[in-house]
């Protein structure tokens, strides 16, 4: 699980932050920066983590509406396991 808590600022940047949920319950804080364009209505987020890790999240494709993302693309590198993950509408 992500729970985001970011904001966008008059020029488009995404700034905040993120925890993630793993399933085996254990957690990481993460920094969140990025871009948001208004025109296509999509973002591209890179969160690293709050500590230091080698881990990285990168959301890029973003579709977001009432500010919930409705489709995009996860790529990852987390305790050592790189991965991309397409995210679908509900």
């Amino acid at each position: 699980m992500l729970d985001l808590d970011v904001a966008t600022d008059a020029t488009g940047a995404v700034t905040g932050g993120a925890t993630t949920t793993l399933p085996n319950a254990a957690t990481e804080s993460l920094d969140v920066s990025g871009r948001y364009a208004a025109k296509p209505d999509s973002a591209k987020l890179v969160l690293l983590p709050s500590a230091p890790s080698k881990d990285k999240l990168a959301l890029t494709r973003l579709e977001i509406a009432g500010g919930d993302i409705l489709a995009g693309q996860l790529k990852f590198v987390v305790a050592g396991v790189k991965g991309t993950v397409a995210i679908t509408p509900p």
